[in-house]
């Protein structure tokens, strides 16, 4: 017997003759619980804003006592809305562009996508990481594993993405690229290509390669920075159950994960042109 799948304005419809099933109704699945969103108008200059107890940037240390760096996830892999952290309150905002909410106009991107607090790159921004071996959600905040720097240029000035691991995982074993290369072929290749080619032909993107974990924590120790008082060390929780979702960590296993989430404060402007 034939099924036709339909989709109606974000509900998944599956038909048969005895089968109708609809997606559910949160607004956005990618979301850690725990927030809230302060909807904006990015026409008025304002943008959405997601606000919860902590400051993402402050609020956590850039690197653990066991080796790994805490990531706050500002774009879950696969999917496309621009959001990152404003370093000067840490809240999470949705990028506006040409007056309206800008979603890259590409494949969903192909990895976990956010920041390490504490930390300001060459681009005058918090540290980029890309975090890979689960899915994670926007909001979550986890220690992840180094393994490696792609130093993507960007109109000539260096954009350095650290590349790491969820410990736990599938992919927690690499400690290398060399791993990554003869575990996972293609892995790598595929970030290249997606982050030099999601602006267009001629976004002004262009790769100067990959650099193994020695080069990745050079990068790291030289972008920490020492502003606040407050710090918390995120940490994996541990669950009994064998439940596929656990806080940030969308998993195989259910294992490990976490929620801790962002916070109030002033911030700068929130859009970007």
């Amino acid at each position: 017997m034939k099924r036709h799948a339909i989709f109606f304005s974000g509900a998944f419809v599956v038909i048969s003759s005895v089968v109708i099933v609809f997606a559910t109704e949160e607004k956005d699945p990618f979301r850690v619980v725990g927030y809230t969103l302060n909807a904006g108008n990015c026409a008025d200059s304002s943008a959405d804003t997601l606000v919860g107890e902590r400051n993402l940037y402050l609020d956590f240390a850039a690197k653990n006592a066991d080796g790994t760096v805490n990531a706050v996830i500002e774009i879950p892999a696969g999917t496309n809305e621009k959001w990152e952290t404003d370093a000067s309150c840490g809240r999470l905002f949705r990028e506006c562009k040409n007056g309206d909410k800008r979603v890259v106009q590409y494949l969903g991107y192909p990895a976990n996508y956010g920041m390490i607090p504490r930390t300001l790159g060459g681009d005058g921004d918090p540290l980029d990481v890309l975090v890979m071996g689960g899915l994670m959600r926007r909001g979550a905040v986890g220690a992840v594993k180094p393994v490696g720097v792609f130093r993507l240029v960007d109109n000539g000035e260096t954009d350095d993405k650290i590349l790491a691991v969820i410990p736990g995982s599938f992919m927690g074993p690499i400690n290398s690229l060399a791993e990554f290369h003869s575990q996972y072929p293609g892995v790598l290749s595929i970030i290249e290509t997606w982050f030099t080619k999601y602006k267009g032909i001629d976004g002004g993107l262009s790769s100067n390669g990959f650099r193994e974990a020695d080069s990745a924590w050079t990068i790291i120790d030289a972008a920490v920075q020492t502003k606040g008082d407050t710090v918390f060390t995120a940490a994996y929780s541990e669950r009994a159950d064998d439940s596929l979702t656990f806080d940030g960590y969308v998993r195989t296993d259910g294992k490990y994960g976490m929620s801790l989430t962002g916070a109030p404060g002033d911030c700068d402007s929130m859009s970007n042109n």
